[in-house]
């Protein structure tokens, strides 16, 4: 029986290329996904890092705002207090 132009002995033939491509196409996408996951988990790390960097230089920016927020709040308050004193 003869498909598309190819008789039985070609197709018989082409099984074991057809398995062998089969095989080299999954290693390909498994050696492929792999890649791709070493990627994400680097930039899943360097990410990471950029985090703990924000929240470093955040607590830091955080207590140098608090500090200087309890200094101006001190300042307002001697101002005030003075200015009362001087009108009772």
């Amino acid at each position: 029986m003869e498909i598309l132009g190819i008789d039985d002995a070609e197709l018989a033939g082409l099984g074991p290329d057809l398995h062998h491509t089969d095989e080299a196409a999954e290693a390909d996408v498994k050696a492929k996904y792999k890649e791709q996951l070493a990627e994400a988990k680097a930039q899943r790390a360097k990410a990471e890092g950029k985090l703990r960097e924000v929240r470093e230089a955040g607590e830091d920016a955080w207590e140098d705002l608090r500090e200087d927020a309890e200094h101006t709040w001190k300042a307002f308050r001697n101002s005030v207090n003075y200015f009362k004193s001087h009108f009772k």
